[in-house]
């Protein structure tokens, strides 16, 4: 796979060093952050959180990403991608020359020895991994908008919000469970008004509400 992208677009400003208005080379921003990431994680620890790693990467003498790289959706998702994007490069890199396994989780990296010796072929760390494909291909970083990242972080959750959490939330507001977005967004603005505790109404109830609205934003896309 070639990773010979001209160069980053001019709106992809968490790329490169703080401050810097000029266009970053995708080969010399992926060898800068292999370089990086390299340092970090080759003398130690053995294991990382993903947090802590982007966190070097924002302090000298590495400051690759700059310090509000995570503050919008879109400059988290740029900032992971291309964490991720460096680290499955490193991954297969490090086994063949370094004998190294780079382990990737949402919680935690990894890098330990594998001894070839000790472990059967049917347990090697070779086996295919289906996000790399993905985080492998720099097209995935440069064709996904803020819309898109909006739109994954709502599907991610639509994954975790349980049914009886909407029902729920459709009753704390008083609402039908044929209500559409409109009807909702209208009855929330005239609840949190009502109880808000600036005009003397009760905070637990205002809570209550403002709690209920977010998981039904969820659902509706308020």
């Amino acid at each position: 796979m070639s990773f010979d992208h001209p160069e980053i677009p001019e709106d992809l400003t968490l790329a490169g060093t703080e401050g810097s208005r000029e266009p970053t080379s995708w080969r010399y921003l992926t060898q800068k952050l292999e370089q990086a990431v390299a340092e970090i994680l080759l003398p130690g620890p053995a294991m990382i959180s993903e947090h802590d790693l982007i966190k070097q990467l924002t302090l000298p003498p590495h400051s690759i990403f700059s310090e509000n790289c995570l503050q919008s959706p879109l400059d988290l998702f740029q900032t992971h991608f291309l964490t991720f994007h460096t680290l499955y490069r490193l991954k297969n890199k490090w086994l063949q020359e370094h004998n190294l396994v780079l382990a990737m989780t949402s919680v935690r990296i990894t890098l330990y020895h594998y001894d070839a010796e000790a472990h059967s072929s049917h347990n090697a760390p070779v086996a295919a991994d289906p996000l790399a494909e993905y985080y492998l291909n720099p097209k995935n970083l440069f064709d996904t908008s803020a819309a898109d990242v909006e739109k994954l972080i709502r599907d991610f959750w639509l994954m975790y919000v349980h049914p009886h959490q909407k029902q729920s939330a459709l009753d704390t507001l008083g609402c039908a469970p044929d209500s559409d977005a409109g009807q909702i967004k209208a009855r929330y603005r005239r609840l949190a008004m009502e109880h808000h505790p600036d005009r003397g109404g009760n905070t637990a109830l205002f809570q209550a509400i403002t709690e209920a609205y977010e998981v039904l934003k969820v659902y509706y896309s308020l």
